[in-house]
C-alpha cells in the first residue's frame, strides 16, 4: 500500500473511523490497486522507490481512500469528490506520460527494477534501446 492507516488518519482528519477499522484498510488497499493499474503502463508496480515518488503516491492514495471511507452525507462530501476526481485525473496524466512522478522518468532504466514478495517471478533484461523519450 502507498499509504498507511496512520497516514490517512493524520492527513485526513475528516475521516470518521478508528484505527484498525476494516473499511480503512479496504479503502487504502483499493486505492493502491487503482494506482498500480495506472502506473503499470510505465513502471513496474508496486513502486518501491524513490521516496519523493512514494510521497506523491501516498497523497493520491489518501485522496482516493478518503472518498470511500467518509460518509456520503457529510458536509465535506463535495470536497472529497473533487479531490477524488483530481486524483484520478492526475493518475491519467501520469499514465499517459504528461506528468512524471518525482524522481522517475522514462530514460532512467533503474525504475524498471522491482522488489517482489517471496515466490513471485521477476524478469530483468538489458536496458531499453527504444523509448518515447530516447529520440530513436
Amino acid at each position: 500500500m502507498y499509504a498507511t492507516e496512520d497516514d490517512l488518519l493524520t492527513r485526513a482528519p475528516e475521516v470518521d473511523a478508528d484505527p484498525g477499522d476494516a473499511k480503512i484498510v479496504t479503502a487504502l488497499t483499493d486505492a493502491s490497486s487503482l494506482i498500480d493499474i495506472y502506473l503499470c503502463k510505465r513502471w513496474a508496480v508496486p513502486v518501491m522507490e524513490p521516496s519523493k515518488a512514494l510521497e506523491a503516491l501516498a497523497n493520491i492514495c489518501i485522496d482516493l481512500a478518503c472518498y470511500k471511507v467518509c460518509r456520503p452525507d457529510s458536509a465535506l462530501s463535495e470536497d472529497l469528490r473533487k479531490r477524488h476526481e483530481d486524483a484520478i485525473k492526475l493518475l491519467e496524466k501520469i499514465s499517459k506520460g504528461d506528468v512524471n512522478l518525482p524522481g522517475m522518468n522514462e530514460d532512467d532504466d533503474s525504475n524498471e527494477a522491482t522488489t517482489s514478495s517471496a515466490g513471485a517471478v521477476v524478469v530483468t533484461g538489458p536496458p531499453r534501446l527504444f523509448g518515447r523519450n530516447k529520440g530513436y
